[in-house]
C-alpha cells in the first residue's frame, strides 16, 4: 500500500484528471457550436450524454469491484512468497516445495483471471460509447436532411455541424477510456487512507525525567485480551518488582510472558488495571522518554541492512566508544572488527550471514 498503492494511484488519477479536463472543455465548446449552429439537432445530441453517463457509471462500478478484488489477490500472493522466502529452511527440510509451489500457482492463477477481467471491463466502455455516437450521428443525419429539405439549409451550414459532431466521438471516447484508470487511482489512494485511518496515533503523557529511572515496577490488577472474543492473555496480574531486582517469568507457551513484557514499553494497551513505573503510571509519560528507559533482546531479532555501528547505535547518535563498549559487553568486538570493512560492514537483509546468537 504505502510503496506501490500511493505511487500507482497518483498516477492514474492525475493522468485521467488530465484527459478528463481537457476533453470535457472541448466537449462544453463544441457543444456551444452546435447550439449556435442549429439548436433543434444540437438537442438529440444531447441525448448522448445520459446513455454514455449510464455506460461510465455501470463499468466504473465493476472496475472499482475488480480492482478491490485484484488488491487482495496481490496481498495474497505477495504474502506467500514472503512467507516462503522467510521460512526457507523449513519448506526445504519438509520437502514443502511442490505443496508451497501449488499455493503460488492457485494465487497467480486467480490474480491472472482478476487482471482479465479488469482488461475487459476497461475496455466494454469504448465501443459502446462510440456505438451510441454512431447512433446518435444517423438519427441527426436523419433529421438534417428533412429539415434541409423543408427549411432550405444551406449545405454549408450541414456539413459545418455534421463535422463539429463528428469531432464529438474523440472526446467522448477518451473520456470513456479514462473511467478506468480514474477508478483504479481512487481505489489505491481509498486503500491508503484507510492505512492512515485504522493506524491510529500512539498517545502519551507529558511525563520525562532528566535522568535514568531507578526502576521499580507495579502491576495492578492488569489484564490484557486481544480480541473481544478471545480468551484474555493476562487477566488480574498483581506484580510488584523492586529497584536492582531480576526476575524471571517462568511458564508454559501461551501463559503471557511476552504479552506482560510488551505492556511495559507500551506496545500493548492493558484492557484493565495500571502498570507503574517508579509510581508513575506508564500512560502519564511521554512515550519517547518512556521507551529509553527499557532494553529488549526478542525472541525475533530484526536488524537493518546498514552498517554494524549503524545498527548498535540504532535511534543515537553515532558514538563510536560507545558502540564499541556495546559490542565489548556482549564479546563481539574481535569479531565485528574481524569483517571484511570492520564496524563500517553492512550487515544485509537482516544480517542472514550472522548466527542467531551474534544477531541477537
Amino acid at each position: 500500500t504505502i510503496v506501490y498503492e500511493a505511487q500507482a494511484g497518483a498516477v492514474w488519477l492525475v493522468q485521467a484528471l488530465l484527459v478528463a479536463v481537457r476533453d470535457a472543455m472541448t466537449l462544453m465548446a463544441l457543444f456551444s457550436y452546435l447550439l449556435w449552429l442549429n439548436w433543434k439537432l444540437t438537442l438529440l445530441v444531447a441525448l448522448l450524454a445520459p446513455a454514455v453517463a449510464l455506460v461510465m457509471r455501470v463499468v466504473s462500478r465493476r472496475i472499482d469491484k475488480l480492482t478491490r478484488a485484484h488488491q487482495a489477490a496481490t496481498d495474497e500472493l505477495a504474502y506467500v512468497v514472503e512467507e516462503n522466502v522467510l521460512a526457507w529452511r523449513i519448506v526445504r527440510l519438509h520437502g514443502a516445495g511442490p505443496t508451497q509451489g501449488l499455493r503460488f500457482g492457485q494465487r497467480s492463477q486467480l490474480l491472472r483471471r482478476l487482471m482479465v477481467k479488469s482488461a475487459a471491463a476497461g475496455a466494454t466502455s469504448s465501443p459502446i460509447t462510440q456505438l451510441i455516437a454512431a447512433v446518435a450521428l444517423s438519427g441527426v443525419i436523419m433529421m438534417a436532411l428533412s429539415q434541409s429539405a423543408g427549411d432550405g439549409a444551406t449545405v454549408g451550414g450541414f456539413v459545418a455541424f455534421i463535422t463539429a459532431m463528428l469531432m464529438l466521438v474523440a472526446p467522448l471516447k477518451h473520456l470513456s477510456d479514462s473511467v478506468g484508470p480514474l477508478t483504479r487511482g481512487m481505489a489505491a489512494l481509498e486503500r491508503g487512507i484507510d492505512l492512515i485511518e485504522h493506524s491510529p496515533e500512539e498517545q502519551g503523557g507529558s511525563f520525562a525525567p532528566a535522568e535514568r529511572v531507578r526502576g521499580a515496577i507495579e502491576l495492578r490488577a492488569v489484564g490484557l485480551t486481544y480480541r473481544d472474543d478471545a480468551l484474555p492473555a493476562l487477566s488480574e496480574v498483581n506484580l510488584t518488582l523492586s529497584a536492582g531486582e531480576t526476575v524471571a517469568l517462568v511458564g508454559p507457551s501461551g501463559a503471557g510472558k511476552t504479552s506482560l513484557v510488551n505492556l511495559l514499553p507500551r506496545f500493548l494497551e492493558p484492557s484493565q488495571g495500571e502498570l507503574s513505573l517508579d509510581g508513575v503510571p506508564l500512560r502519564e509519560w511521554r512515550l519517547d522518554a518512556l521507551r529509553r528507559q527499557f532494553a529488549l533482546v526478542s525472541q525475533d531479532v530484526v536488524l537493518f541492512n546498514d552498517t554494524v555501528t549503524a545498527n548498535v547505535a540504532l535511534g543515537e547518535t553515532v558514538d563510536t566508544d560507545r558502540v564499541q563498549a556495546a559490542l565489548q559487553s556482549a564479546n563481539l568486538l574481535a569479531f565485528a572488527r574481524s569483517l571484511p570493512q570492520g564496524l563500517d560492514t553492512v550487515l544485509g537483509h537482516n544480517a542472514s550471514q550472522l548466527s542467531g546468537g551474534q544477531r541477537q
